[in-house]
């Protein structure tokens, strides 16, 4: 008779879980239409006009993120990438980046994949996806792997291993991470000529309450990309503009490796 109760509480408990992640998914998608998708008022960069940026912050609810939109069509765009375990913001010094973020933890290893100058200076993890960018006769392409094995990526001027695909052809990918915390995304759009970056702000004394991966693909998808992935988020997510700290993550760890973007000229 035990047995019998203990098999019926397993079955309720495995459908009760099944029915939790259904109302999960759904819960997160409606909330994101409720508070996260809006139209975003670009502000374009004086002293780099192929970056504008956009704020988000929500009276009805504890929550916070900024948009970076990257014309990567200008033919002055420089892109710097690195493997020195430091925070963004001192990369960003030391580089003159006017915009630069985290890519991968705080760990000894990346996740996977490091390119630069075609140089592949880490091997991938096909598990991951990453973030490769192409030179062009005019200004640079982006494309988004989703595995780290992708050819694509032989290519690749510059890259960078993240983690996971969350937006592919324009449809969500599934995910099994529904928590919310603090998020570094990055997606694409306009045939690769175009690139945005999402920085949520997450975690106790940051006054937001972060958003999980759906959200920030619902986010993307309203913003036109046709790709999105995750770089480390939590304790990682660090974005910079102009030397400053936008991110507002209390107990900032120091990355492994960063991406940057500045005037050539610089």
């Amino acid at each position: 008779m035990k047995r019998i109760i203990w098999i019926l509480s397993l079955c309720l408990a495995i459908s009760a879980c099944a029915t939790s992640n259904n109302l999960t998914v759904q819960t997160e998608a409606a909330h994101t239409e409720n508070f996260l998708i809006f139209q975003p008022e670009w502000e374009t960069d004086r002293d780099f006009p192929c970056m504008s940026t956009a704020s988000f912050r929500s009276r009805k609810f504890p929550l916070k993120y900024t948009i970076v939109k990257l014309d990567l069509n200008a033919e002055d765009t420089e892109i710097i990438i690195d493997c020195n375990k430091n925070s963004v913001k001192k990369f960003a010094s030391e580089n003159n980046c006017l915009l630069a973020l985290n890519a991968t933890p705080f760990g000894k290893q990346p996740a996977g994949i490091v390119i630069r100058n075609k140089e592949k200076l880490y091997p991938p993890e096909p598990k991951y996806s990453a973030l490769a960018f192409f030179k062009e006769t005019k200004g640079w392409s982006v494309r988004i792997a989703l595995s780290q094995e992708d050819e694509i990526l032989e290519k690749a001027d510059i890259a960078a291993g993240g983690f996971f695909t969350i937006l592919a052809e324009g449809e969500f990918v599934k995910q099994y991470i529904h928590t919310d915390d603090a998020r570094i995304a990055a997606g694409t759009a306009e045939n690769g000529r175009i690139l945005y970056i999402l920085a949520v702000d997450g975690g106790i004394f940051s006054g937001s309450r972060g958003l999980s991966f759906l959200e920030c693909a619902l986010i993307f998808k309203q913003l036109g990309c046709d790709y999105a992935m995750e770089f480390d988020g939590g304790n990682s997510t660090e974005l910079c503009i102009h030397g400053k700290r936008i991110t507002k993550i209390p107990f900032l760890r120091k990355q492994l490796v960063h991406i940057g973007f500045r005037p050539e000229r610089m």
